[in-house]
Formats: C-alpha cells, sequence, structure tokens
C-alpha cells in the first residue's frame, strides 16, 4: 500500500503541479481515499474543477467481456490530448480483471505501449497479489520504466518492447 500511494502521489502530482492534465483510474465506489494520496481534498478540488485531473471509475462486469478497442478507448481524449500537451494517464490495472482475463489484459497493456505518443505518460498500477509470478514477469516486459517507492521513472531491467 506504501508503494501504491508513494507512486500515484510522485507520478500524478508532479504532473498536476506542473499544469499537466491527468486522469486516474480508480477501482473503488469511494476515490477518495486513492485521491488523498495524490493531494489534499482542496487541491483534488481545485485540480479537478481546472479540468486538469479526470476521476475514472472501473465499469461494471460485462456479459460479454470487452474488446481491446474498448479498453484503449478508455483514453481516447487523453491520447489525443497529449499529441497537444504533456498528458498523464494511469491508475490500478487490477480492475480490469473483473471484466477480462489476465492474457487480454496483457494484450492491452502491450496495444497501450506501442500507441502511445511522446507526451503520453502512463502509470500501470499492479496489485501483485492478484497475478501470478508469470503474468508479473509478462506485465514487467511491457514497460520500459517503472515507479518504485523511493524513485521516479527507474529504467526496467525486464522490459523486453
Amino acid at each position: 500500500e506504501f508503494e501504491r500511494r508513494s507512486a500515484l502521489r510522485k507520478f500524478f502530482r508532479i504532473g498536476l503541479l506542473a499544469g499537466e492534465r491527468c486522469a486516474v483510474n480508480i477501482d473503488a465506489d469511494d476515490p477518495s481515499g486513492t485521491l488523498s494520496a495524490i493531494g489534499t481534498d482542496a487541491e483534488i478540488a481545485q485540480w479537478r474543477d481546472e479540468g486538469l485531473l479526470t476521476v475514472l471509475t472501473a465499469p461494471t462486469s460485462s456479459r460479454n467481456g470487452v474488446t481491446i478497442d474498448e479498453m484503449l478507448g478508455v483514453w481516447d481524449s487523453f491520447t489525443e490530448e497529449a499529441k497537444r500537451t504533456p498528458t498523464r494517464i494511469g491508475g490500478e490495472a487490477t480492475w480490469w480483471l473483473h471484466i477480462v482475463s489476465v492474457d487480454k489484459l496483457l494484450e492491452y497493456e502491450q496495444e497501450l505501449e506501442s500507441s502511445m505518443p511522446q507526451a503520453l505518460s502512463a502509470l500501470c498500477l499492479y496489485d501483485r497479489r492478484r497475478f501470478d509470478a508469470a503474468a508479473q514477469r509478462s506485465v514487467m516486459q511491457l514497460h520500459p520504466h517503472k515507479v518504485s517507492a523511493r524513485s521516479m521513472f527507474v529504467d526496467n531491467g525486464d522490459y523486453r518492447g
């Protein structure tokens, strides 16, 4: 939990303070606990009012699942914004497990990584307790950088892009 909150704070707070547009995806009915890692209630309200911070919540389960294109579609407006200005997206990747398999989640991650414009930064948080070792290795191979509790955007030695 400490690492998760630290990564959220470092990644999103820095962007918001710099005036970057940010979108965070939260797997909770009440996002306030997650958002408290990023800023105070007053800061969160201000950033949301200014249109800098968008909070997305996990969709409910679909009977037929969801396609990769639908998963990527969550980020369409932010991907377009990033073609003009630095933009940050991210959040709890684990929420996809409610509606897709681990294999589909990995396929989505690969597609997202390959379609990101230069000025789009993404933070994918995984609850390691929800993934087996093979899935964790596969995820780490998809991302060129990682955020740790101690440092921001370190090179990921497991990256195989």
